[in-house]
């Protein structure tokens, strides 16, 4: 037997204790009290109706009716609060929405990634089949038409992608390594052969690269699939999170551009990045602007090139072929370099669509980038001083022309460029 405290019930009835916009209202207070609400209920679902509904419910019933709903579908202000704010505003069905979310065991927050991806009973399979999010987003941008021939084997029309998906799901295999054998373009039935395997311990990531490797795939697959590899959670690297392309460049990749007189002059090797020395503490910079005080130049430091003693004397060589036989040349060693050009990467970026402010990899509405990144490789100049004598009438040597000349050029990606935590010049 319930017994209800007096006190309580006394409260509840007296309009001074009814929320602010009711109690200066009787016939808005009457129609709550109808309803079979009291105050502290109309207090919950009132400011509720303000945060989520604003002037959409201009009635008295119209508020009643929308707070009955979400009553009826099994939530409290709270709980109606916190599915408002993940789902598209609906007057009507939010509230039957967010029960049906809900009742397939979904909170708010798992059920957010979701609802723009997939219905209820769909996002409820995919999780039952152990399936997150983003492994669907990349099963749909790699299962495109050429892939699905190869591991349907036949073709495959926009429908049939859609029940070949659904199989995927409920193939009983795990996600990672549908996505593995889907990224291959591995025929079905061969699963079990590869799947035994890799229980078996079996690297076979080398065999999953070469069967990869005849899949063409568009720009904008490729793209959609690396954006998607971007966020993922998780460190282990699966084939499947394998990157069509890195941001970060090869740090040993460079190409050097000797000046007159050493043309052809290959130039020396790279001894280590300064990372890799561990001497000093380096920064990149990738697809973002330099955000120093002054300038790169003022940062930048030269890469350790290999200025051994062959080097110095194919360079001394070169320079004492250009004077005359009774001249002699002397240069001073090793070149100095310092960075010209500090180049740039703009990285390709995506448009949104009427849903999406900004490009979502699984939104085939988003429009992908039609093409690689623009970039201006970075350019150190490297410059000696070079001193050329001749003898007087003493037969003593006499300098006769200095000159400081620019004698290799180096270009690397400018992402590869390593810059000083304190400006050196």
């Amino acid at each position: 037997m319930l017994f209800l405290d007096p006190d309580w019930v006394t409260r509840e009835r007296d309009p001074r204790h009814w929320p602010e916009p009711l109690c200066d209202d009787p016939d808005a207070l009457l129609a709550w009290r109808a309803a079979g609400f009291v105050s502290s209920q109309a207090a919950g679902w009132v400011g509720f109706l303000d945060k989520n509904y604003g002037s959409v419910a201009w009635t008295n019933e119209e508020q009643i009716a929308i707070a009955s709903s979400w009553i009826v579908a099994g939530f409290d202000p709270q709980g109606a609060h916190a599915w408002m704010d993940v789902l598209d505003f609906d007057e009507d069905d939010t509230p039957a929405t967010a029960r049906s979310w809900a009742g397939a065991g979904f909170s708010p927050e798992r059920a957010e990634p979701w609802l723009e991806r997939e219905d209820v009973v769909d996002a409820a399979a995919y999780e039952n089949a152990g399936w997150t999010f983003w492994q669907r987003d990349l099963l749909a941008v790699l299962l495109d038409e050429e892939t699905a021939e190869l591991v349907h084997g036949g073709p495959v029309d926009d429908l049939g992608l859609g029940h070949l998906r659904h199989d995927l799901r409920e193939s009983g295999f795990a996600p990672g390594r549908v996505l593995d054998f889907v990224r291959a373009g591995l025929p079905f039935s061969d699963w079990p052969v590869y799947e035994r395997l890799m229980s078996e311990g079996v690297a076979i990531d080398t065999v999953l690269s070469q069967f990869g490797s005849r899949v063409e795939r568009s720009y904008e697959s490729r793209y959609r699939a690396e954006q998607i590899y971007r966020v993922e959670p998780g460190t282990v690297r699966a084939f499947h999170q394998h990157p069509y392309w890195s941001d970060v460049p090869d740090l040993h990749d460079m190409r050097h551009e000797p000046q007159a007189p050493l043309v052809g002059w290959p130039g020396p090797e790279l001894v280590e990045t300064w990372a890799e020395n561990g001497g000093v503490r380096v920064e990149r910079y990738g697809y973002g602007d330099f955000d120093r005080p002054s300038c790169p130049e003022d940062y930048a430091l030269e890469p350790r090139l290999d200025w051994d003693e062959v080097q110095e004397k194919l360079v001394l060589d070169a320079f004492q072929s250009e004077v005359e036989a009774d001249e002699l040349c002397e240069i001073e060693w090793p070149p100095a370099g310092s960075l010209w050009a500090p180049g740039y990467a703009t990285e390709p970026v995506g448009d949104g669509c009427d849903r999406h402010e900004w490009f979502e990899a699984h939104c085939f509405e988003c429009t992908a980038p039609t093409g690689d990144q623009e970039s201006e490789p970075a350019e150190f100049r490297w410059y000696i001083t070079v001193r050329t004598y001749a003898k007087n009438q003493d037969g003593e040597l006499d300098e006769i022309d200095s000159d400081h000349v620019h004698i290799m050029s180096t270009f690397l990606d400018p992402r590869s460029v390593e810059y000083s935590e304190f400006a050196l010049r």
